[in-house]
């Protein structure tokens, strides 16, 4: 049909923000499942922190999951930050007046076993408040260890690295010297006046750190992933990444021929000796990357063939006094299945 397509692309902008004046039957089902499905995660979360506070002794009030669920979901949160303790669950000398109470204790309390439920690779929150893109991680600083060095982890640490400074992170002079290299970056939505949202992102530099760890607590940040790296770790990596053990010493012997070999050509002698010399030298180069990519390819078959496995020590009756058997993760639960009865082990 003539002019079809564009009737009909002026006929889709023309009506494109309007809708139709009835709703089909199927579409308004839709609806209402999509409706209850994000209802049920508001009603899932109400019922997880209400059930989490009533875990705690002092507050619990024999209230059912009914109760919960009655209660609205601002109610709920308003009840366990303002919550006053059970009289009936104190101890004898938090009865005394002089006695301090935290206030926050069962807000504090319940996020904490709230935070239980989820793993520790997928807590909803770190990626819902500044989400990561490809290519970032999401890190948390540890203002604990940054001025302290002589705790038991800042020793640990500095012992299996070398580059860390002795007095401890705060003493390193990368902060004077590289004041504007970017660590990571921070996403933030700006509300406008207008109800609209913005976003835009904070660049955190070097000369930031200082400030963050001194002002902020459990500042999160998303780093790429190449600033994991060393700079002269990361550039190595790029020539040695797909390298086995035994092969890494051979970038070093190949630059080395290849520059015995420059040195050979341009020697003024004849032209046999400066052939022989530098076929001797790709010969030798040849033999030296084949024998380690050989050696390379042995080792990984080795660990193929003998996987690690982990062995359980355990002490019972039937053993010898004073003696022990190991045994893997799978005869220990056959084991504990004979001992139980089934699958209560």
């Amino acid at each position: 049909v003539p002019m079809y397509v564009g009737l009909k692309k002026f006929f889709i902008r023309r009506y494109r923000e309007q809708i139709p004046n009835q709703i089909d039957r199927e579409q308004k089902m839709d609806i209402r499942k999509w409706l209850w499905a994000e209802l049920m995660k508001c009603m899932d979360m109400k019922l997880k922190l209400a059930w989490c506070a009533a875990q705690h002794p002092k507050f619990y009030r024999g209230q059912s999951i009914v109760d919960m669920c009655q209660k609205g979901f601002k109610e709920t949160v308003s009840d366990i930050e303002h919550a006053k303790p059970h009289a009936p669950s104190l101890l004898p000398h938090e009865h005394v007046p002089e006695y301090i109470r935290d206030p926050r204790e069962l807000i504090d309390f319940t996020l904490m076993k709230f935070e239980d439920l989820h793993d520790g690779e997928e807590e909803p929150w770190w990626e819902s408040c500044d989400p990561i893109v490809e290519g970032e991680k999401r890190l948390m600083f540890d203002h604990s260890i940054f001025y302290d060095h002589t705790s038991e982890k800042f020793q640990e640490r500095s012992h299996n690295n070398d580059l860390i400074p002795p007095g401890g992170y705060y003493t390193s002079r990368g902060y004077q010297l590289h004041p504007d290299d970017k660590v990571g970056k921070k996403r933030y939505m700006l509300l406008k006046p207008d109800a609209s949202e913005t976003p835009f992102t904070v660049d955190v530099c070097m000369r930031h750190i200082h400030t963050l760890m001194r002002y902020t607590d459990y500042f999160k940040l998303n780093v790429p992933f190449s600033t994991l790296e060393l700079p002269r770790k990361f550039q190595w990596n790029i020539v040695l990444g797909d390298k086995g053990k035994t092969e890494w010493y051979m970038y070093g012997v190949d630059r080395l021929l290849v520059l015995g070999s420059i040195i050979a050509l341009s020697m003024s002698n004849s032209g046999l000796v400066t052939c022989s010399v530098f076929l001797s030298m790709k010969t030798f180069l040849f033999l030296c990357a084949w024998a380690s990519k050989y050696e390379t390819f042995d080792e990984e078959e080795h660990e193929e063939e003998s996987p690690e496995v982990d062995y359980i020590r355990v002490s019972t009756p039937e053993c010898p006094e004073g003696g022990f058997m190991d045994m893997d993760d799978e005869v220990f639960m056959r084991w504990m299945k004979t001992k139980t009865g089934g699958d209560k082990g």
